[in-house]
């Protein structure tokens, strides 16, 4: 663990938030860190903010989010409609 990993108040008060509903505080198996994940705040295009104000560049590119149908592999027509390059 590093001083970054270790400095981050916000994230870890989010961990001990969502630990108290799901058993591991995890939804995605990737996202396991030690201590506790990161936790993104915003984003802006390969930009991603953490709840710490820490700016990174998403190299993931959102690897863990859901947000296209299993079955067809296409993105839902609400976030196509909002992203036309997306569709």
């Amino acid at each position: 663990m590093n001083a970054l990993t270790l400095n981050a108040p916000n994230s870890q008060a989010l961990f001990d938030r969502a630990r108290a509903v799901m058993p591991s505080g995890y939804t995605r198996q990737m996202a396991v860190q030690d201590p506790h994940p990161r936790y993104a705040e915003g984003g802006d295009g390969c930009w991603v903010t953490d709840v710490e104000g820490v700016r990174r560049i998403d190299y993931v590119n959102n690897f863990t989010a859901l947000i296209h149908d299993i079955d067809t592999n296409r993105i839902h027509p609400i976030l196509g409609a909002s992203c036309p390059s997306c569709s």
